[in-house]
């Protein structure tokens, strides 16, 4: 049953359903993307074995920290937060361009800011990786819950494969130097 009594219509709830599955869909395309795009990452950034680490692992630091808050806020402004999570996600995206783009007094690219935007967007994957599923579980019509559910879980494996490939693609097309654009 719905917990909510306002009545949606088959439509709309499909549309929902549809939005929250791309977003899941995204979050883990990005978590392929960051592994098939390390290697020209850690060569222009001039990173060593413990920087890649750092920048593979902060996605997921991110997630755990906000994992802690998440549930209260969604309890209390659940638009609100997911609205700010997706902001939070763009604003992420200009540290990417800035750790591609900006450069420091040697002329290098500055690293901190693409493990900083890692970070950030861990922590607002965090709030749509929370909510998709709970959203399926109390609002998904009940002959479709099982099916909505495993839609979401296959969004992992196939977000992360599209991921890998697409990162392939760009770089293969555009060259190593253009490793940012996987994240734009």
């Amino acid at each position: 049953a719905q917990s909510s009594s306002v009545p949606v219509a088959r439509w709309q709830l499909r549309a929902c359903f549809g939005t929250l599955f791309a977003l899941f869909f995204l979050i883990n395309a990005d978590h392929g993307a960051v592994p098939a795009a390390l290697e020209p990452i850690a060569r222009e950034l001039r990173m060593g074995f413990f920087g890649q680490g750092l920048v593979g692992a902060a996605p997921y630091i991110g997630l755990i920290c906000a994992s802690i808050v998440t549930s209260p806020l969604l309890a209390r402004w659940p638009r609100r937060t997911i609205v700010l999570s997706l902001v939070g996600e763009s604003a992420s995206l200009g540290l990417v361009v800035l750790a591609a783009l900006g450069r420091t007094s040697d002329g290098a690219h500055p690293r901190w800011p693409l493990v900083l935007s890692r970070l950030g967007a861990g922590a607002c994957q965090g709030v749509v990786a929370i909510y998709v599923p709970v959203w399926v579980d109390e609002f998904a019509p009940a002959r479709w819950r099982s099916r909505w559910m495993s839609y979401v879980q296959a969004a992992v494996p196939l977000g992360i494969m599209a991921g890998y490939v697409s990162t392939g693609l760009v770089i293969g097309r555009l060259g190593a130097h253009a490793w940012w654009c996987v994240f734009v």
